[in-house]
């Protein structure tokens, strides 16, 4: 006998199953959707870390341009703070211009171009009802054991390091991991990528001072808070003629601009590699 009067118990109980399995799909969906919004957020913040640190690479449309914190500072940073807001005793940009020997001697040129010092911030933090502690995390929020206030949830980086490394520790917040949500995402920089090395490079040099000079090339550089320089051997080079100045291994600087100056004295030994 046809029952027209509703669903069975059966039938409400098949209903609510489908409405059940459908549920759990679409949260599940949602889930997986949101891992790998964060996923791929976690990626482009290491991306940004990388720029902040060495400026645009290899942009299509010209030459690289001489930005960052290794361009403005000469190293690379201890934490990812530095990168926010500036270490304390930091010099602002433009506060130290070049001196050419950190000793004493007087500068022949004008080298306020060439000041240094930290013009951040290299990346920008989200917005915060409190922009003195807002931090630059990694896509899952994730939040440093020790010192937040200075890794932001990141690894804590060893400028010493090579590659130096940044390493967001995925969804579980752990080392390692394998599945691709908790698995470690990281960039790491090697020395080639911020540091030129000046071994096997030359530079020409024509005397026409009138006499016989000794003269060695040096380039002036910044870093850790002051200058320095790396200077090619001393050679006599006779009126009218052309020198050649070359510099020995262990010579590097860091990317960005620095002076180059023909010294005409024997004793500019300040930062020999």
């Amino acid at each position: 006998m046809r029952n027209d009067g509703g669903l069975t118990l059966l039938e409400l109980l098949l209903v609510v199953l489908i409405l059940s399995v459908a549920a759990l799909s679409a949260v599940s969906l949602v889930d997986r959707t949101d891992q790998q919004v964060r996923f791929e957020d976690t990626r482009g913040r290491l991306s940004q870390i990388r720029r902040a640190i060495l400026g645009p690479e290899n942009p299509a449309d010209g030459p690289r341009v001489l930005w960052g914190y290794v361009a403005d500072l000469g190293v690379l940073p201890g934490d990812i703070e530095s990168l926010v807001r500036p270490p304390a005793g930091a010099d602002a940009f433009g506060s130290r211009a070049a001196s050419f020997d950190p000793g004493g001697g007087a500068a022949t040129v004008d080298l306020d171009l060439l000041a240094k010092g930290w013009r951040g911030p290299y990346v920008t933090v989200p917005p915060s009802t409190d922009p003195t502690t807002a931090r630059f995390r990694d896509g899952w929020g994730n939040l440093s054991a020790v010192d937040d206030g200075l890794h932001h949830g990141w690894n804590d980086l060893d400028p010493t390091a090579n590659p130096f490394e940044i390493v967001s520790r995925g969804a579980d917040g752990l080392a390692g991991g394998t599945d691709d949500y908790d698995a470690d995402a990281a960039v790491q920089i090697g020395s080639d990528d911020w540091q030129v090395v000046l071994a096997g490079w030359s530079i020409d040099v024509l005397n026409s001072s009138g006499g016989q000079v000794d003269l060695r090339v040096s380039v002036l550089v910044y870093g850790n808070g002051s200058w320095s320089r790396r200077n090619s051997a001393q050679a006599a080079v006779a009126d009218g003629a052309t020198g050649t100045f070359a510099f020995a291994a262990g010579n590097v600087v860091p990317v960005g601009r620095h002076l180059v100056i023909v010294v005409a004295d024997s004793d500019a030994t300040e930062g020999n590699g």
